[in-house]
């Protein structure tokens, strides 16, 4: 090889380093197999082979077998990226391996990878095609797709010239033989794995048996399997993998392999007594249901960067080729230094006529950022100053309709704290409920979010928990040319006390107070935090050394100093504590290192862990001590509680057909029609944005079952040294009497503030509802409409009707409204069908995918029961 040849080689090695070779996506790696398979030809010898195996001509053709030869030359270039070509583009990576090649086809039809079965049998019988088989490119192109599972085969039968003739789905073990004539001979769609590690790929599978939408799956065991412990460890394993997601799978097993059965009378169901017994050993047992739950719930968390570094503070240089369709997704700790990332960037895009549009989810902590950050100035639905500026902007997501998307194409959307930012649109009750035009508010506001996206010049997504499915999600909803995934590995250090009584926590809180030290307290409750303000008033503490921050707190202008600069607000009025509620649980930065002595937190089982993690990096001296108590497990509310993103769909689907049936009852045949298309049409749309938000349901669920566990998981995971404090430690029995007391103080007291409330209407309710500014008496206001005209209405006309009674049925049995809305509607069945056709109706006529996030499903039933009575 020449001096020149080699320069080129190198270059191109080293461009390929850098870039980590991101893996193509499926289209593209499609053109690219497409291109190889078209100058190779299958010779006589793996012809005859594949015949004799059970492959007809058209088969052959159709599935695109060829062969390959030792170190095979392409006669025309083809994209080096493609696993398995070489860095020229015009070599196979095979190496000394000739023989059959085999593609693999995704579930819609591209082939996304190359297998080679070896003519020569005493090697390995079957290889990857790769192209981290060439010396010098461990960082070349791998099989793996852009989820870093590796690819499975989807064989249907009508395209290999065979009707279907069997609803189920079979899984045989293999890419080329095993699956394709299983498909053929038993006449059914099949997947195939190679090594049959379709657990390896738990994505890919799930997602191709949600297409095909089969219950039953069929698993083809070969003839040797139940002589074989470990392979039938792993049928097993995926047996209850599959139940877990909801389907039905059966052992099918004839004593062959399923590409050598010519009598398909052979082949019978077993159960997993017959697998025992043709094993003759003990089958392992089902792997407990939290373990495969909680493999995926990690895998949703993963992230796979193509470029890392370990910096106390984050360096990123921005790409050469600048950020026009690009798509930038950037991981590091909390408190390395992001926001100075994005201060250059801003700079950066002074200078090219660029602007920075920076999405957000709370006003407050924009605000902050814009303090932070040059030129960049907060723009909402009552601050609309700079909207027509050429400055960068923020803006939070509720508001995100004041931006024309035919306008971005000079903007930069920047996503800081995006996984905080998606999972508030998707799941804050603020963006539920339907505007004045009848249109679902939740999808109106995301689907405008989506255009800001597709037409903006590129997209930069910041996170300290940044994962593939943020990023996954993003790549969906626009084709960019360029993603560029950084992760800073830098953790910091923390010491992290778990304590298992929360009084005991309190009471070191009080202890401590007394003692003089500052403290910081986080809390994901806004009712804990007015008692325990309240408690440290009690033992002497004066109102002016304590600073709370909630929902009735944050208008004030001091509090607002607070948000904008925590430092400044620490340094002009030195409160002794500090209380945060959810209110400042991420953005807040407070940099004055030695303030505090102490952060206490208390996660109680309302928020998800990374409400947790964001609270533990708001104060940034990660040297001072955390105290922690967190309830073992969380609360779900709405009866969704699957781990599975699959059951959490099936579940909201459940529901909405549940409402379709009893409509049908309450309406005549020209309305059931109607109601009919409206259930149609929502059936069949796929939406990214709600299977991402059934994803986050999913991952929320199984940290409520183990919210604890969960949570030292991730400190751990995080670099923080967690002690946990034995089991029989004691509480303080005399703080919970203080919490206790003042807990019913305050009841009284908002009892009260609801009944003094003037009456709003219903329009105005929903106004309320709505706006994410709302103060605390608007949600006086509208807490006494839900409760006197939603829930029970009529109760105002009663003689009983005082604050008292507000605060037995709001606080102290709250189970008691709904038996009291159950016996109202079974009085007054023709109320409850007034009632859900009212709320129902408009709602469904908009067509809308966020049917459950909405619907009113209390009174269907009663409807019925109350006709029947």
């Amino acid at each position: 090889m020449g001096q020149n040849q080699q320069l080129k080689q190198q270059a191109l090695l080293e461009a390929e380093n850098q870039r980590r070779a991101e893996s193509l996506p499926a289209l593209e790696r499609d053109i690219a197999a497409r291109a190889i398979l078209a100058q190779l030809s299958l010779n006589e010898i793996d012809r005859k082979d594949l015949v004799r195996r059970g492959f007809t001509a058209q088969q052959i053709r159709e599935i695109g077998f060829k062969s390959v030869e030792k170190f095979q030359k392409l006669t025309e270039p083809v994209n080096n990226r493609f696993p398995g070509v070489n860095i020229s583009g015009t070599r196979l990576n095979n190496k000394s391996i000739g023989g059959i090649l085999i593609p693999l086809y995704t579930v819609t039809g591209e082939i996304v990878a190359f297998q080679i079965r070896n003519r020569e049998q005493s090697k390995s019988r079957y290889r990857w095609l790769s192209s981290t088989w060439e010396t010098g490119r461990d960082n070349g192109a791998a099989p793996s797709l852009p989820n870093a599972e590796n690819p499975l085969t989807f064989s249907y039968p009508q395209l290999l010239g065979v009707i279907p003739v069997i609803r189920s789905i079979g899984l045989a073990e293999g890419t080329g033989a095993k699956p394709n004539l299983a498909a053929t001979r038993v006449g059914q769609q099949v997947i195939g794995a190679a090594g049959g590690q379709w657990l390896s790929s738990p994505e890919l599978l799930k997602d191709g048996l949600e297409r095909w939408r089969a219950d039953v799956i069929d698993l083809y065991l070969d003839g040797e399997d139940p002589q074989k412990p470990q392979v039938i460890r792993r049928w097993v394993n995926l047996y209850y993998q599959l139940l877990e997601w909801g389907y039905k799978p059966r052992f099918m097993y004839s004593g062959r392999d399923i590409d050598e059965l010519e009598d398909l009378l052979l082949l019978r169901e077993i159960d997993l007594d017959d697998l025992e017994y043709l094993a003759s050993s003990k089958l392992p047992p089902p792997p407990p249901v939290v373990s495969l739950a909680r493999k995926l719930y990690q895998k949703s968390k993963h992230f796979t960067p193509n470029q890392t570094q370990c910096n106390r503070f984050l360096q990123w240089e921005i790409p050469e080729t600048g950020l026009e369709n690009t798509l930038v997704g950037i991981k590091s700790a909390l408190g390395t230094g992001k926001t100075e990332v994005l201060k250059a960037l801003g700079a950066w895009a002074r200078e090219r006529g660029l602007e920075l549009i920076f999405i957000g989810y709370r006003n407050n902590l924009l605000r902050q950022t814009c303090d932070r950050i040059p030129d960049l100035y907060h723009v909402g639905d009552e601050d609309k100053v700079f909207l027509d500026s050429d400055y960068h902007k923020a803006i939070c997501h509720h508001s995100a309709g004041l931006i024309d998307p035919a306008q971005m194409g000079n903007k930069i959307v920047i996503l800081d704290e995006c996984v905080s930012d998606l999972s508030d649109m998707l799941t804050s009750k603020l963006t539920a409920g339907r505007r004045k035009d009848g249109t679902d508010s939740r999808q109106v506001r995301l689907a405008h979010i989506e255009e800001l996206i597709k037409h903006s010049h590129g997209v930069v997504a910041l996170d300290a928990y940044l994962s593939d499915t943020e990023l996954d999600f993003l790549r969906k909803l626009r084709q960019f040319d360029f993603v560029h995934k950084l992760e800073n590995t830098f953790r910091n250090q923390m010491n992290v006390r778990m304590v298992n009584q929360k009084s005991t926590v309190t009471r070191a809180i009080l202890d401590d107070a007394l003692a003089g030290a500052n403290l910081l307290v986080t809390a994901t409750t806004q009712k804990y935090c007015e008692n325990l303000e309240k408690s440290l008033i009690r033992i002497g503490i004066p109102e002016a050394n304590i600073c709370r921050i909630d929902g009735t707190t944050d208008r004030d202008d001091t509090i607002g100093l607070f948000f904008r600069n925590p430092k400044a607000y620490l340094e002009e009025y030195r409160p002794q504590i500090v209380i945060l509620s959810p209110t400042a649980e991420s953005g807040i930065s407070i940099d004055l290192a030695g303030y505090f002595t102490t952060h206490y937190h208390f996660h109680l089982g309302n928020l998800g862990i990374l409400s947790g993690l964001q609270f533990l990096g708001r104060y940034r001296d990660f040297s001072a001590p955390r105290v922690i108590y967190c309830e073992r497990q969380g609360r779900i509310i709405d009866g969704n509680s699957s781990s599975f993103s699959k059951w959490v769909k099936d579940e909201f689907d459940r529901q909405v057909h549940e409402d379709m049936d009893l409509v049908f009852m309450l309406l005549d045949k020209g309305a059931a029609d109607e109601a009919m298309k409206i259930l149609t049409n929502y059936a069949q749309k796929e939406d990214l944005w709600l299977k991402l938000a059934h994803q986050y349901k999913a991952n929320l669920n199984e940290e409520m079952k183990h919210l604890r566990e969960l949570f030292v998981e991730a400190m751990v995971a995080d670099g923080y040294t967690v002690s946990i404090d034995p089991e029989d430690v004691d509480g303080c029995d005399d703080t919970d009497d203080l919490m206790g007391r003042v807990e019913v103080e305050r009841r009284v007291v908002q009892s009260r503030r609801i009944y003094d409330a003037p009456d709003i209407t219903r329009l105005e309710y929903e106004a309320i509802r709505n706006n994410p500014s709302a103060n605390e008496l608007d949600r006086v206001l509208a807490s006494k409409y839900y409760l006197t005209q939603q829930q029970l209405p009529g109760i105002m006309e009663t003689e009983s009707y005082c604050a008292e009674l507000i605060q037995m049925l709001k606080y102290n049995h709250p189970a008691l409204v709904k038996q009291l809305e159950t016996y109202h509607y079974l009085l007054h069945p023709e109320r409850a069908e007034i009632h859900h056709l009212a709320a129902w109706l408009p709602v469904a006529e908009t067509g809308s995918v966020w049917l459950p996030d909405q619907l009113s499903r209390s009174s269907l039933a009663l409807v019925k029961v109350g006709r029947e009575l």
